[in-house]
């Protein structure tokens, strides 16, 4: 129940990745958001589907003795448990590869330097933030002196 739960919640979390940026506070600082952080969405669907698809063919899961009458069609596919974890562990590490690729490409755009326009690193200094955090504070202690 908790692995469906997990999945529910990292397609969710996928949906809001999308819909966050594609504000304009996101956009104007790193353009197409949706483009440059498919990476991260494509890694954490695979973390949670690849292990689940895996544990289908793996003899001896719970999962594959339920989905028995479906896989016994491909039974050279059932896979022993070494061969089920090497299995995981290899489509993930691809995965990784694939993500590091796609970062490499799609944020080959974004410079973060001191002469960034998009404003990357434009964090107020020490006393435009003394001031944003008295101008934010000073309406309360007024009301209560």
């Amino acid at each position: 129940m908790t692995s469906t739960a997990f999945l529910l919640l990292t397609v969710l979390s996928v949906i809001t990745m999308v819909i966050m940026s594609g504000t304009y506070i996101v956009t104007d600082k790193i353009g197409d958001a949706n483009k440059k952080f498919l990476g991260v969405r494509f890694m954490l669907l695979a973390s949670e589907i690849v292990p689940k698809v895996v544990d289908a063919f793996e003899m001896g899961t719970p999962l594959f003795k339920q989905l028995l009458p479906v896989t016994q069609y491909v039974d050279f596919l059932h896979l022993h448990r070494e061969q089920a974890e090497l299995l995981k562990v290899s489509i993930l590490n691809i995965t990784c590869l694939v993500t590091v690729i796609m970062n490499l490409l799609f944020w080959r755009d974004v410079h973060i330097d001191a002469d960034d326009e998009n404003g990357l690193l434009d964090f107020p200094t020490n006393e435009e933030a003394t001031k944003q955090t008295q101008d934010v504070e000073a309406p309360l202690l007024g009301e209560a002196s």
